[in-house]
């Protein structure tokens, strides 16, 4: 099941402790490890360039993820996530902890991929004016922990 399924969190995100590159994380995502234990096939390899050229994130796949900025973390994890094309993607509260900049990038990015892959998504936020425009659907928790479910338009 892990297989089909692409995950994006704080915690993961600071599950990486170990010293490896933004290519190295991306490639992690094939295997859906916390670091990169296996060699990647060459298949692979190119996956992984292909979804950080996409995302326009070249010049962060030599640079160590441990130095890299929040936002810098996020996109890599999205191509991280992405590249075993997953059925779906759960993104949990992903633009948490970002400037108003990096926030919109992966908002946007969010919202391309919900509307021209064949990935379905699970978007967490706390924040109504973060729902990406292909959302179909709204689950809605009160402060009593009450909830309430609508159709956002006609699928």
């Amino acid at each position: 099941i892990k297989q089909r399924i692409g995950l994006i969190s704080n915690e993961l995100q600071v599950r990486y402790r170990q010293r490896l590159s933004g290519y190295e994380v991306v490639l992690s995502g094939f295997f859906d490890s916390v670091g990169l234990f296996r060699l990647a096939g060459e298949d692979q390899r190119q996956e992984a360039r292909d979804w950080i050229k996409q995302l326009a994130i070249e010049h962060l796949a030599g640079k160590p993820f441990q130095h890299m900025s929040n936002g810098q973390r996020r996109m890599i994890l999205i191509a991280r996530a992405m590249v075993k094309r997953p059925d779906l993607l759960i993104l949990d509260e992903p633009s948490q902890g970002l400037d108003i900049r990096n926030r919109e990038r992966v908002l946007a990015l969010v919202d391309h991929i919900g509307t021209a892959t064949q990935t379905d998504l699970i978007f967490t936020t706390h924040r109504a004016d973060e729902r990406p425009s292909c959302m179909t659907h709204e689950l809605c928790l009160g402060p009593q922990g009450e909830w309430g479910c609508r159709r956002l338009r006609p699928l």
